[in-house]
């Protein structure tokens, strides 16, 4: 059975099962041990939408941490985070932990992972189909995100400003896009090590929703991010706003999924012979490490997406105005 096979019969399965099959699918796994996978499948429901864990480089004595919220990190992680990750496909923490995991041996850092799954919206996305239909519904689901977090926002107080600490312990978590909502907010003033934000397949669908927010909402102010973040999508491309000039989409030249809900006359990098799914244990995959380590090491020149790519099996070439293929 190919992979994409796979992928479309997980579509039936109920969506804990299909979700925790799809992490191992689609996510590397193997790169955690095998306590913090039995951590984060034995509780799935305390790591759910909008939630955080915290995932240190390979071969850290630090366990994986789990927090309510983003407030609540900042408290205890201020000074140690230097990414953030949103996974897709499996949308449950598994798979956050593995995408995490991958990220911060990527960059060398601890990377806070922002949950996508287990949440109330997910009823509605979860009897549509889920993540494998993920173009269009997904707009549909943040869409209802956008009404719940405003409504929620307009009851409960203020989640941007010093404020925001005395807020109790076992605050219930927002959305997924309200937590990437609170990293933007916090970045400058609470996270000054944050510089990496990095999605796999529908995961780059909320960062761009919250990247689109969060633009509207300076209403024309600059910040520090537009220069200083870099953005990393994987798998899927996506028109995100062109305040942040940090920007890198990288897809693989097989991945029909991906390609299929992917805006594809935006600038992107092409990994030859690379799917959907980042486990290396299968064959076909698109190697987050490898794509994140060479973004890292490659001096920055003007211009968005401006780079010179150079091994890690991505396709060679000065990106300035298109994609390479």
């Amino acid at each position: 059975m190919t992979v994409s096979s796979t992928a479309g019969h997980l579509a039936f399965l109920p969506f804990k099962t299909r979700n925790a099959i799809a992490d191992t699918l689609f996510y590397n796994v193997a790169a955690l041990n095998r306590e913090e996978i039995e951590d984060l499948v034995d509780l799935p429901l305390r790591d759910r939408e909008g939630t955080i864990i915290v995932v240190s480089p390979s071969g850290s004595d630090k366990p994986i941490r789990h927090y309510w919220n983003v407030w609540q990190m900042i408290a205890v992680e201020r000074e140690t985070i230097a990414g953030a990750a949103l996974a897709g496909c499996g949308s449950s923490a598994l798979g956050t932990a593995a995408l995490c995991r991958d990220v911060a041996d990527g960059i060398g850092g601890d990377v806070a992972g922002i949950v996508t799954g287990y949440g109330l919206t997910d009823l509605v996305s979860e009897g549509l189909g889920g993540w494998f239909f993920f173009g269009g519904i997904d707009r549909f689901k943040h869409r209802l995100d956008l009404a719940i977090d405003r409504w929620t926002n307009g009851r409960l107080p203020s989640l941007a400003g010093t404020e925001a600490f005395d807020r109790p312990a076992v605050s219930l978590p927002l959305s997924d896009v309200g937590a990437v909502m609170d990293l933007l907010r916090a970045a400058s003033g609470y996270l000054p090590n944050l510089r990496w934000l990095v999605g796999h397949s529908k995961g780059n669908a909320i960062i761009d929703f919250a990247l689109e927010r969060y633009v509207t909402e300076l209403r024309g102010t600059a910040s520090p991010l537009f220069d200083d973040l870099e953005v990393v999508t994987l798998s899927a491309v996506v028109a995100l706003p062109e305040e942040f000039r940090r920007v890198h989409q990288v897809i693989g030249s097989i991945d029909s999924f991906g390609r299929l809900n992917s805006r594809l006359d935006v600038e992107h990098e092409t990994v030859d012979n690379a799917w959907h799914h980042l486990n290396r244990a299968l064959p076909a995959h698109l190697d987050a490490v490898k794509v994140i380590q060479e973004i890292a090491a490659t001096p920055r020149v003007p211009g968005r997406n401006a780079r010179e790519m150079n091994g890690s099996g991505l396709s060679a070439g000065l990106l300035v105005g298109g994609h390479v293929e």
